[in-house]
């Protein structure tokens, strides 16, 4: 016995060793995904702030799959997405980046403490971008305001001052030339207070054109003489640096407009020379148109025209670029739609099976539920019958042993049997409800005494003769057919009984068991054995056994009453 137990409990052992390892390797093979999945999300990241193009979005679309869940930091997610927009950004598929970017933002938790507040900004820097190349100014400006307010957030004031002149560009576009001021006057402001001259000298360069235009040429010449002192935009030659050649047409404009038409003439050709053809020919009709320069009108009127045109046509050609950006854009909505449709699809099939199936297990449950009470409340009547008819018949037995004649006897014999027959006919059907004459083909030639005997020679070890030779027969634990055949004689002898036990108490399988052969009259070492179990199990189980069924604390009587029962 005690072999056997070390047997299963070193079984048991390794099953659960193996759970643990197997559980242990899954962790481990997670983990291992995990960094790897990381490394790629910083190495992308790597790329990125070097300035590499994305000609794919494999990569970041892989990364969007993994780190898209809400197990996951919320940076990581953030970041995710973000290079995700940056590579459709680079393929030219503006309005997906923008999609990106947008839920970039809101994978971000700006609550938490660790938020990354920094890539949160260049966000919205990139967003901005992205609406200048698509000629959107007010959503630039709005991406704009958020850059400028995430950078004042961590601290770097220069990218703030950078957000504000960045503003120019939306506003002149919108047509809001005081908001330029405003901004420029700020962005001076700003970068004064943290010692930087040339920059906020250079902040003069889009209001001195404003100035020009509303005549303010006492502010214009203050900004021009402010710039040549301090901006650092001419080279050692007196030429304009590289990238501000428009700031030559912002000079001839305010000497065309104080009428100094030489200087002006000067440069708007230093304009024309590099390369601003539109704006070098505007302004050179100006000038000509002031000193009736009917020759040169005609000359440089074409000129102009044809700058014009081909300015034109540049937009235009954006303007196809963009309307291509959208068709692929409107092309991934409907393939993402007809993706989430599925998906919804799919999501609404299992959660019907899923609610047809708890259906399903709460109705059979219910089911089951009423059955077994029907059972019982069926088994409490039969063995009401049962009652019923015992004292019936005893009652019968007394009467008719009544040595004096009483008035009615008969009437009365005749009624009590009358009872008798229809109680048997009720038992009858009770017992054919209850099956209890059915499933009983393995006892129909064994008797219960032949199984208890069976029983008891399992539980001990005994010699078999087989000719000249003996063969030791060790005990051994009862099988299931020998348990189904023990538990249909029992239901055959006493169905009473077995009804009680298996009906009117909630008895485990062991305790049902240990019920039987308890009123079998086995002893505890028999039951230990024929149960494959130890002799404290056993007393536990017959403990509990005595508790439900009658309610008392000890096992020691408990034959006696299971007898009784």
């Amino acid at each position: 016995m005690d072999k056997r137990c070390t047997f299963r409990r070193m079984i048991c052992g390794i099953i659960a060793i193996a759970g643990v390892m197997l559980l242990g390797y899954g962790i481990m093979a997670s983990i291992r995904h995990d960094r790897t999945m990381h490394a790629a999300l910083m190495q992308l990241q790597a790329d990125n702030q070097a300035d590499t193009i994305f000609t794919s979005d494999s990569a970041a679309r892989a990364l969007v799959r993994y780190f898209d869940h809400p197990w996951h930091n919320a940076n990581d997610r953030l970041l995710a997405y973000y290079l995700l927009g940056r590579a459709h950004a680079d393929m030219g598929e503006a309005p997906q980046a923008i999609e990106d970017y947008q839920t970039a933002i809101e994978r971000a938790d700006t609550t938490a403490a660790d938020c990354d507040f920094r890539l949160l900004r260049n966000v919205y820097g990139q967003m901005a971008d992205v609406y200048d190349a698509q000629n959107l100014p007010e959503d630039e400006l709005k991406a704009n305001q958020m850059f400028i307010y995430y950078s004042w957030i961590i601290g770097d004031s220069i990218q703030a001052v950078e957000g504000y002149r960045s503003t120019e560009r939306c506003y002149d576009l919108l047509g809001k030339p005081d908001s330029i001021l405003i901004v420029d006057s700020i962005a001076r402001i700003q970068l004064l207070s943290l010692g930087d001259t040339i920059d906020a000298a250079r902040t003069l360069l889009a209001p001195i054109y404003i100035y020009s235009l509303r005549a303010q040429f006492d502010k214009a010449k203050r900004g021009i003489d402010l710039i040549r002192a301090k901006a650092d935009v001419f080279n050692d030659d007196g030429s304009l640096q590289a990238g501000r050649e428009m700031y030559y047409y912002t000079l001839g404009f305010y000497h065309d407009g104080v009428n100094q038409l030489d200087s002006a003439e000067y440069y708007y050709r230093l304009a024309l020379a590099a390369g601003e053809a539109e704006a070098g020919y505007k302004g050179l009709l100006s000038v000509y148109g002031k000193l009736r320069n009917t020759d040169s009108i005609v000359k440089y009127a074409p000129l102009y025209a044809d700058a014009n045109d081909a300015s034109h046509d540049s937009l235009r050609t954006a303007e196809v670029h963009k309307t291509a950006s959208l068709y692929n854009y409107n092309r991934h909505l409907k393939d993402a739609t007809r993706e989430r449709l599925a998906k919804q699809k799919t999501q609404t099939v299992l959660l019907v099976i899923s609610l047809i199936t708890i259906c399903l297990v709460v109705y059979g449950y219910h089911v089951l539920r009423r059955y077994k009470e029907e059972k019982a409340r069926m088994a409490k009547a039969y063995l009401q019958a049962v009652a019923d008819l015992n004292a019936t018949q005893k009652e019968i037995t007394i009467l008719r042993k009544e040595k004096y004649h009483l008035e009615g006897l008969e009437s009365l014999l005749q009624s009590k049997e009358k009872k008798v027959a229809e109680l048997k006919t009720q038992i009858d059907v009770y017992r054919a409800k209850l099956h209890l004459s059915k499933g009983l083909d393995s006892v129909k030639e064994t008797t219960l005494v032949e199984i208890i005997q069976l029983f008891h020679g399992m539980a001990e070890a005994r010699t078999i003769k087989d000719g000249d030779s003996a063969r030791l027969l060790k005990p051994r634990g009862a099988k299931v057919a020998e348990w189904k055949m023990m538990r249909q004689a029992v239901q055959q002898c006493y169905p009473s009984f077995y009804l009680t036990i298996t009906t009117q108490y909630q008895l485990s399988d062991q305790e049902l068991k240990v019920c039987i052969l308890s009123r079998l009259q086995f002893d505890v070492k028999e039951m230990a054995t024929l149960l494959n179990t130890s002799i404290g199990s056993i007393s536990n189980a017959r403990q509990s056994i005595a508790k439900k069924i009658f309610d008392i604390s000890s096992a020691m009587r408990l034959d006696q009453k299971l007898a009784e029962l």
